[in-house]
């Protein structure tokens, strides 16, 4: 390029910049989206086939309250995951007035899509500390498919996992599911299996049938409460597996007994 056209293009750019108010100008600044921390991410570690649909959770808090979560991209690598979650700060109202406490912060949780996967160990990465740029990693592994159905079993179908809004290290941590079955001969086996993989617990809802009992098409509802025992402080995921390689999320924060 003319070196007296980049000049005038300079120039030109400066004054635009200078026209603005401060006010404009901040506000044009932070029309850019801001990488913020991720504090857990959350998986299995393993049980996942290449005909599965993988989902995992990421925990974080924003910024503070002024800040409103934004894009989530994923960067894939061959077998390496990158996680980079992006949030907005709004600048308008109480929030532009200056006196927001920063100690007021937002959690935030997101379920995000991987889809299907080649077999193979994976590792996901993600900005746990945005200030002092540090990452975490999370490892997990999708092995060959068995069969060509995504599904092992036959699961219920679970709708939702309640649990108590606050829950202490000091007690037994039980959470209910709830789902319906299809037929009236359908019911949960005897023992729901349950396998805890470090700070995820993967619930196996196998349904069966009644052979004594007619099979009649027809929806009825279920609750099952499950005792997880009692668990240190922290996060934890209640993963409840389902039909079509899915699966039902709820994060736990499990807190310290004052």
């Amino acid at each position: 390029m003319n070196k007296n056209i980049t000049i005038k293009l300079s120039l030109g750019l400066l004054g635009a910049a200078l026209s603005l108010t401060p006010n404009q100008a901040l506000a044009r600044i932070q029309n850019t989206p801001t990488e913020i921390s991720v504090k857990s991410v959350f998986l299995p570690a393993h049980g996942y086939d290449d005909n599965d649909h993988i989902v995992m959770v990421i925990t974080g808090e924003l910024p503070h309250v002024c800040y409103t979560l934004g894009e989530t991209k994923i960067e894939k690598q061959g077998h390496v995951i990158r996680v980079h979650q992006y949030a907005w700060l709004r600048t308008t109202g109480f929030c532009g007035s200056g006196d927001v406490d920063p100690d007021l912060t937002s959690p935030f949780e997101s379920e995000i899509s991987l889809g299907q996967l080649d077999t193979g160990n994976y590792k996901i990465e993600f900005l746990r500390d945005a200030e002092d740029r540090k990452t975490s990693i999370r490892n997990f592994n999708v092995s060959v498919a068995e069969t060509a159905d995504i599904d092992d079993f036959a699961y219920a179908a679970v709708s939702d996992i309640v649990s108590p809004k606050m829950m202490f290290d000091s007690e037994q941590i039980k959470v209910t599911l709830q789902g319906s079955f299809n037929l009236t001969c359908e019911h949960l086996a005897d023992s729901i299996r349950v396998e805890r993989q470090e700070d995820v617990f993967v619930i196996m809802p196998i349904i069966e049938r009644d052979q004594s009992k007619p099979c009649v098409r027809q929806r009825t509802e279920f609750q099952h409460e499950l005792d997880l025992g009692k668990l240190p402080a922290g996060k934890y995921l209640v993963h409840v597996r389902a039909m079509s390689g899915k699966a039902v999320n709820r994060v736990l924060d499990i807190y310290r007994k004052p």
